[in-house]
């Protein structure tokens, strides 16, 4: 035999036995291997063959036989004949390594190691898979599969068992739900946000929907919507999908609530347990507010005139020397707690007062100074109804009560205060008439029948 004749009828035997038939790549790749085929062959011992194939982009491991016998030691596309063997060689295929799903071969390639001092067999494939799922088969003929070991997210995997001709690849597994996206409630403006947990085979695909039609751009775990409004209510789901299958989500309904009503007037009140005393609130539309408070049992007051008042209602402050007020506003009613320096507590609680009445034009928060024997800052609330609540504050005395402006505009009311050191309270007498033009109040103040000086407040807001 030539060697031209060797090396042709080599060529042919393998490419047609040991590829076409016994790993029918075309089956996986959809093409034959394709070239080149390059043989050489001397005869001889000590002599060496070498078998080169290229499928596409891939490559694989060669196992040298000898009459159908493997050579162990030899793995690699070159042997190197030892000089006891004086027989023809040929280069088969074995173990080849490739990602078989649906028909469809991964882009990455897979690789194989074969260690033949105790027939493990490692695959290794890109990163980037995520969750994937080997298989397993030793006779692609009957093109069964079976899994072996565990689903992983790693990008390697060992076959301990692996004996003879074997065959693998990996599955993908379809995309599972962990945590389905869960129906809420946002106010008109607010922020709503739906989220899914999926697990399965990388990359996992999303396409969120609102009553079934596909909503452009929004392609994530998480559906984010800003500033809602009452169109964007309804029934949400997900699809997620992946390589190998598609889910549909559980459906998720968000509802738009209608926006919080800011308060908005003025609120009187009580402390709880007090006769004297007591608490006016005033909250303009911008939702800024004024708050007058005094509880004679805490013997603490609260003076504040540029109180923030959030959407819901809430508010809170803090006064000197660890002292604070908080509470809440409702569209009727108000309600909070006055702490004082002593850490004392005051509970209060009151109504909205009506917008019409003997006062409504003059309605409003007043601030202003009173002089005499004492001097200091004073201030009122008043409602349209004509209550008004009146609160002095000085280095030696602070106090509030309530009193009433008639139809003539003429104000009379009694303020009790505790003078620093004492316990027992005192009162003093308030005097005077609104000036429905200006807005203005003037007026004076008694002690048992004594004038001891005047005040003098216009309005700063009206309701």
């Amino acid at each position: 035999m030539t060697k031209q004749k060797l090396e042709t009828d080599f060529e042919t035997r393998m490419a047609r036995i040991r590829v076409g038939r016994w790993l029918p790549m075309n089956r996986f790749f959809g093409a034959r291997p394709s070239g080149p085929f390059n043989i050489r062959h001397q005869s001889g011992a000590g002599s060496s063959l070498k078998a080169a194939l290229r499928i596409g982009s891939g490559s694989a491991g060669m196992d040298w036989k000898a009459w159908r016998l493997s050579i162990r030691a030899a793995a690699s596309s070159f042997f190197s004949v030892p000089r006891r063997h004086r027989v023809p060689w040929r280069a088969s295929w074995v173990c080849a390594a490739f990602l078989c799903l649906l028909g469809k071969v991964m882009a990455q390639p897979v690789s194989l190691a074969i260690k033949p001092a105790n027939q493990q067999v490692t695959i290794s494939w890109a990163s980037g898979l995520d969750l994937v799922q080997p298989q397993k088969s030793t006779n692609l003929a009957f093109g069964v599969w079976q899994d072996f070991g565990a689903a992983t997210t790693a990008s390697s995997v060992t076959d301990a068992s692996a004996a003879g001709m074997a065959f693998y690849r990996l599955r993908f597994l379809a995309p599972t739900i962990v945590t389905q996206p869960q129906s809420l409630s946002a106010a008109l403006g607010a922020k709503a946000t739906f989220n899914i947990v999926a697990t399965g085979t990388a990359p996992i695909a999303y396409q969120w929907r609102r009553s079934n039609t596909n909503l452009a751009g929004q392609n994530s775990a998480a559906l984010e919507l800003t500033n809602v409004v009452a169109a964007v209510a309804g029934d949400y789901a997900v699809l997620i999908s992946n390589r190998a299958g598609a889910l549909t989500s559980a459906v998720a309904t968000l509802t738009v609530a209608a926006a919080a009503v800011p308060p908005r007037g003025i609120y009187m009140g009580t402390f709880a347990g007090q006769t004297n005393g007591g608490f006016a609130g005033l909250v303009m539309s911008n939702r800024l507010g004024v708050i007058l408070a005094y509880n004679p049992g805490q013997i603490q007051g609260a003076i504040i005139t540029n109180l923030a008042v959030a959407v819901d209602g809430s508010f809170s402050n803090r006064l000197a020397q660890g002292a604070s007020i908080s509470g809440a506003y409702t569209p009727d009613t108000v309600s909070g707690t006055l702490v004082g320096t002593n850490a004392s507590t005051g509970a209060f609680s009151g109504t909205i007062k009506t917008s019409s009445g003997i006062q409504q034009a003059n309605a409003g928060y007043y601030a202003g100074t009173f002089s005499g024997l004492l001097s200091g800052d004073a201030y009122f609330i008043l409602a349209a109804d004509g209550t008004a609540f009146t609160y002095l504050s000085s280095p030696i005395l602070a106090g509030g009560t309530f009193g009433k402006i008639d139809a003539s505009n003429a104000l009379s009311a009694t303020v009790s205060y505790t003078i620093p050191g004492t316990t027992v309270p005192s009162l003093i007498l308030i005097a005077g008439t609104l000036n429905s033009t200006t807005h203005q109040f003037t007026g004076t103040y008694s002690f048992s029948g004594i004038t001891l000086g005047s005040f003098a407040l216009a309005r700063v807001y009206a309701p």
